[in-house]
């Protein structure tokens, strides 16, 4: 990843974007990919769909969630805190101090989550996970009109932990899922543009996952395309009290996972593979036994069905606000994505 490249994914993650409010991030991305598209659209639910080589074939849709998890504005006290319900899924235990941003009437109101202080929870209180409903957002209005100026019932936001490098190639920020796939797709779609593809190509940069995988629904039936490639992140099981024999050995730094299992067609996990090898980037297998909780999943439904794979970036701490990932695992993923695209064929076979 140089300079250039780095600049984009710390300014991909770094803007706000829950579900049903990807606006911003969007423009990110639909600014990255714009000079290497034939064309780029965006659908009523805020989908940006970025096309190379229309009249190509195959066809193959290579997908990534745009949104992140967050919260939208419910009610205003009278002394103008913020009173929130959760977009997506919170482990509540990880939110008391954390920074946020809400997309307000004129720009960013950065926030911190409240809570009850330790000091004045009582024995029982201690022990029990914190529950929603018991935290506030504090952005430091003093009562309910400084705070009504700012912002309106249904705007939106998210934490704004920012990003920052830890050793090595690692790196640390809140919604990196799915910004590292937004990045993947981005990167990938370039270098085919390149490279000029015999496949049609479509990067769908997908809305809504977070609440139900409802961009890549809409994204899948409009492309329509014969072959999808889902873009995320996964857990690993590479940290302290992560069970292996349940989650499977899973590492950052050892490459992106491609998955197998029923939501997966085993001739592009065979060609995923072969890409990986002859890119020379690092790989992992994993496996999911049904569908997965990826845009996947609603990608190999659509219309007549789709051969679908999925490429996943092994990621410590999900949904918290100090994710993990390796940006050597993030270029493999963009190699093995590339490959894969550039060595689909008209006679390529997908049949089980």
């Amino acid at each position: 990843m140089n300079d250039d490249q780095f600049a984009f994914f710390k300014q991909v993650v770094e803007t706000t974007g829950p579900s049903g409010y990807e606006q911003d991030t969007q423009r990110v991305w639909r600014d990255r990919v714009q000079g290497a598209a034939d064309s780029v659209k965006v659908d009523s639910l805020g989908n940006a769909i970025a096309v190379l080589n229309p009249g190509g074939n195959p066809s193959v849709m290579i997908d990534a969630h745009i949104d992140e998890i967050g919260f939208i504005v419910r009610y205003i006290d009278d002394d103008g805190y913020v009173y929130w319900a959760p977009i997506g899924g919170f482990d509540p235990s990880t939110l008391a101090g954390n920074r946020v941003s809400i997309n307000g009437k004129n720009g960013p109101v950065y926030g911190v989550m409240g809570r009850k202080p330790i000091h004045l929870l009582d024995q029982d209180e201690r022990k029990k996970a914190p529950e929603i409903k018991s935290m506030w957002i504090d952005i430091g209005a003093n009562g309910r009109e400084e705070a009504e100026a700012l912002l309106s019932i249904g705007d939106a936001g998210g934490r704004a932990a920012g990003m920052h490098r830890l050793q090595g190639n690692l790196v640390t920020a809140n919604s990196l899922d799915d910004r590292i796939g937004s990045y993947v797709l981005a990167e990938s779609f370039r270098n085919l543009a390149q490279s000029k593809p015999q496949a049609a190509v479509y990067a769908a940069s997908s809305v809504q996952e977070e609440i139900g995988l409802r961009g890549a629904r809409v994204s899948a039936y409009d492309t329509d395309a014969t072959i999808g490639i889902a873009l995320e992140v996964t857990w690993t099981s590479d940290h302290p009290q992560a069970p292996k024999t349940e989650l499977g050995s899973v590492k950052v730094g050892n490459g992106p996972v491609i998955f197998r299992g029923a939501n997966t067609n085993p001739r592009v996990f065979e060609r995923l593979v072969a890409a990986a090898k002859t890119a020379n980037a690092p790989y992992q297998v994993d496996a999911i036994a049904g569908g997965t909780p990826t845009d996947q999943n609603a990608m190999q439904m659509s219309r007549s069905g789709m051969a679908t794979g999925l490429v996943s970036v092994p990621t410590r701490y999900l949904h918290t606000a100090s994710e993990v990932a390796s940006t050597d695992d993030i270029d493999a993923a963009v190699a093995i994505v590339t490959r894969f695209v550039q060595d689909l064929g008209p006679d390529v076979d997908l049949t089980p």
